[in-house]
């Protein structure tokens, strides 16, 4: 079953240390942009004909095994074609860097493509990010406090050993481009920091 309970599972990470996560579809344009330069005989093959984000995803997850190492083989020869560093500020980690800590675990995964799909965004100590159900994200590098509404529904969308429902998975998540924002912080009269997230689920 992929739903335990039949609460949403909003969540706020409240960062600790440097924390590099993925949150959210880039732009369509900018998907195909990186693809077209890190990918260029795949993207060809399986995806330049792709109307929008969904499409390129479906086709993606759906991937024979065999093609999809071909896929990834390709990505992981080209990274250099990236011109990114690794290591952003000797603390974050680059979409390069991403696929470089990630590929060595989960191998022929879709997942591993994750870094040129989804946004990245760079916490410094005492920020935060509000992710909104449905959201692709995943937390890559770095410590923090992590909470969320009360509710052990979880879809999986890759860079896991578990099982990936890819068609539950499309008919829920959010398919087009958003951007993630840095929580905005308020302090109250007993000069505790307050988390700003559109959710009456949860305070921090």
């Amino acid at each position: 079953l992929d739903y335990q309970d039949d609460s949403q599972k909003a969540e706020v990470l409240y960062a600790l240390t440097p924390v590099t996560a993925m949150c959210g579809f880039r732009s369509f344009e900018d998907i195909n942009y990186n693809l077209k330069k890190l990918i260029p005989s795949s993207y060809e093959a399986y995806f330049e004909s792709a109307k929008d984000i969904a499409d390129l995803f479906y086709r993606l997850y759906t991937l024979e095994k065999d093609l999809l190492k071909c896929v990834v083989d390709e990505l992981i020869n080209n990274l250099d074609k990236s011109g990114e560093e690794s290591i952003i500020n000797g603390s974050y980690l680059s979409a390069r860097g991403i696929v470089e800590n990630v590929y060595p675990l989960y191998g022929v995964d879709p997942g591993v493509l994750a870094p040129y799909l989804l946004n990245i965004i760079h916490l410094r100590p005492g920020e935060a990010v509000y992710l909104k159900p449905t959201v692709l994200h995943a937390y890559v590098k770095g410590n923090g406090v992590e909470l969320m509404s009360l509710s052990d529904n979880v879809l999986r969308g890759g860079l896991t050993h578990k099982k990936v429902d890819v068609p539950e998975l499309m008919s829920v998540m959010t398919k087009e481009a958003t951007k993630p924002d840095v929580c905005k912080k308020s302090t109250d009269r007993f000069l505790r920091e307050k988390i700003e997230t559109p959710t009456d689920d949860f305070n921090l």
